[in-house]
């Protein structure tokens, strides 16, 4: 990033500005776009990856205070791991501003009765891929923080993860990015995949977990989308 880009500014505000959701749907192909799948598209097949929780997918950088990075990291080593499913938009033709709170919805199935799903948020430019916000959903919290609900094997579930708020620019030249997983550790807990809670603990068990994006099944990126303008008069 160069002093001439959009952004390189902070940002102090009472309240969001006003913002228009943007919708960016997962392809099957990895393509990340505001266009849905379409219902004549000949590819339909989902993503399917094993989720070890003895091999964890590593935290590097983020939103932590005593792991040893924090920060924004080029991912690009965790993203070619077989169990992290990278999307990216084309390259963005003009700056993207988002600012509020960032949501992504999956339509998911596993064989197991309780995993994890992970969603984090990147900006791919130079061949790296940054970082910016990132959370998780512990399924059997799904529905409830007080009530467990475990999922049946092979049963697809549409789920929303509140990956949080943020205020970011995209740069014109760059992509937008989304990595889809289970695990980010330490960051996060690993879930055992046994449907034991953290205190039962029991042996760990692998997952074979599915992302589904067709017409049918609309995953999906959405981005609090403001002006670019009024978001650098809001930083004077």
């Amino acid at each position: 990033m160069s002093d001439s880009d959009a952004g390189n500014f902070w940002v102090c505000m009472d309240e969001f500005l006003p913002y228009t959701d943007s919708f960016y749907y997962l392809h099957p192909d990895g393509l990340l776009s505001t266009d849905p799948v379409s219902a004549s598209n000949p590819n339909t097949d989902p993503s399917s990856y094993d989720y070890d929780p003895t091999f964890p997918v590593p935290t590097i950088g983020g939103n932590n205070l005593v792991i040893p990075t924090c920060g924004p990291y080029d991912q690009t080593v965790v993203e070619s791991r077989d169990d992290v499913i990278t999307f990216t938009s084309p390259v963005l033709q003009e700056a993207v501003a988002v600012t509020g709170n960032i949501t992504v919805t999956l339509f998911v199935s596993s064989n197991a009765t309780d995993t994890d799903f992970t969603a984090k948020l990147n900006d791919f430019y130079d061949g790296k891929s940054y970082n910016i916000i990132d959370n998780v959903i512990r399924m059997r919290w799904r529905d409830s923080r007080k009530t467990v609900t475990l999922m049946e094997p092979g049963e697809v579930y549409e789920v929303s993860i509140p990956v949080g708020p943020t205020s970011y620019v995209f740069n014109a030249g760059h992509q937008i990015r989304l990595d889809i997983s289970s695990s980010n550790y330490p960051r996060f807990s690993t879930n055992l995949n046994n449907g034991n809670t953290i205190n039962e603990k029991g042996e760990p068990e692998v997952a074979q977990n599915t992302i589904y994006h067709d017409s049918d099944h609309p995953s999906t990126l959405i981005l609090p989308v403001v002006s670019l303008s009024a978001l650098q008069q809001a930083s004077s």
